[in-house]
């Protein structure tokens, strides 16, 4: 049931993150509270806290160096809650990867189809909602870890 509700939230943060770039704070605690309720099921609570704070740390880190954003690194955390620390490194190529698929999709949809068959003015660059590959590939590495 927690693996499902964490998929009705992923549901709701990639949906969020297209449209307005922003990824709650009270999203992420969600997140974080399944993700916990899920690791002290499986008798791992300690390492899952320990997991959340590695990633907090890693991901305060590449916000000042201006390569990820806050929220994004709220929300990896949150989902690492759930994740044995030896979980994380597959947890972050499967966001990698989806990331790769995520970054190819809008830059055919903005710079091939709009801009160059239809002709039209791209937006701001608004940037990649990065929570969504963050979700999903986070998620993958759950769904391995518990099934």
């Amino acid at each position: 049931m927690l693996v499902l509700t964490l998929a009705l939230l992923i549901l709701f943060t990639a949906s969020i993150d297209i449209f307005k770039r922003q990824i709650p704070n009270e999203l992420c605690l969600a997140i974080f509270i399944v993700s916990a309720l899920l690791s002290l099921g499986a008798g791992s609570l300690v390492y899952g806290l320990f997991s959340t704070l590695i990633v907090l740390v890693v991901g305060m880190l590449l916000f000042k160096l201006n390569l990820f954003a806050a929220g994004d690194g709220k929300l990896a955390a949150a989902f690492a809650a759930a994740l044995l620390p030896s979980q994380l490194l597959p947890a972050v190529i499967y966001t990698l990867v989806i990331g790769g698929v995520l970054a190819l999709f809008y830059l055919v949809k903005d710079r091939l189809i709009c801009q160059y068959l239809l002709k039209q003015s791209r937006e701001k660059e608004k940037g990649l909602p990065y929570g969504v590959a963050i979700a999903i590939g986070f998620y993958l590495q759950i769904l391995v870890a518990y099934y």
